[in-house]
């Protein structure tokens, strides 16, 4: 088994060692490469990996996005939609090889949920290879049935005439009376 190896900081001239630290275990890079070097350790790569060396790396392919340059980000999410069609397609034999109804229902299931984010990742890749583009439109009306569309103003306002409730007696002064006269009966059907 190897040494650990120590974090390499690299500070300023007016920063403390700690103020250093402190500023690097707060940057995104430095969350993001603890995570990729306690994942990736488990694969081939064994306990070798530098976590300095992957926090630098981190930090050059997030400075190339930022110069847009989005290389790194167009290969990862090709080879995560390739990687989520192998698990479609792993899945849906484990689903046809099974004659337990509940398993072929759980890898199915699994399956389909790896089509979608397989679907989903390839959308985003081409969303960042060919940007949708902005459309400007002056006016649009869209409608179902008849509709009619008056955009000139006129000299003058009309006016509203006023039509009073069958249901009410008397005039528009607010003394209004509810006609009482004709009463129904509820009646029920079948």
């Amino acid at each position: 088994m190897t040494k650990p190896k120590t974090l390499e900081v690299i500070k300023s001239e007016n920063q403390t060692a700690d103020q250093a630290l402190a500023e690097m275990a707060t940057t995104p890079n430095f969350h993001n490469g603890v995570l990729v070097h306690l994942f990736a350790k488990n694969l081939l790569v064994g306990d070798d990996l530098d976590l300095t060396s992957v926090i630098k790396s981190l930090t050059e392919s997030t400075l190339k996005v930022k110069n847009g340059n989005l290389s790194d980000m167009e290969l990862m999410l090709m080879g995560q939609a390739q990687a989520l069609q192998s698990m479609f397609t792993t899945l849906t034999r484990r689903a046809e090889a099974t004659k337990v109804i509940r398993e072929i229902e759980m890898y199915m299931g699994m399956a389909f949920k790896a089509q979608s984010q397989c679907r989903s990742t390839l959308q985003a890749l081409t969303e960042l290879k060919y940007p949708r583009q902005a459309t400007f439109v002056k006016q649009a009306n869209i409608s179902h049935g008849h509709q009619q569309i008056n955009n000139e103003v006129e000299p003058h306002a009309q006016k509203i005439e006023f039509q009073q409730n069958e249901l009410l007696e008397g005039g528009i002064n607010g003394d209004s009376k509810l006609d009482t006269r004709s009463k129904t009966k509820t009646s029920y059907r079948d």
